[in-house]
């Protein structure tokens, strides 16, 4: 199943979401993946300018089951 990301340009909340799925927030200046299982849960991209972030929001919704898996 292909996770469905979004991109969140709000560092602040950005972070207010990984805390809130109880992950430590990583270095967003990074590359970065959380998963859980193969859905994505968040990302950090970097590249030549600003890092982006991009968010499962479909995940906020659901009961946490497993724990998710950062990189």
């Amino acid at each position: 199943m292909e996770t469905q990301l979004i991109e969140i340009t709000n560092r602040m909340l950005f972070t207010e979401y990984l805390r809130h799925l109880g992950l430590r927030v990583p270095n967003l200046y990074q590359e970065w993946v959380c998963t859980n299982g193969q859905q994505v849960l968040a990302r950090i991209q970097t590249g030549a300018d600003q890092p982006r972030f991009f968010i499962n929001a479909a995940h906020m919704s659901l009961s946490r089951r497993s724990k998710p898996t950062c990189a």
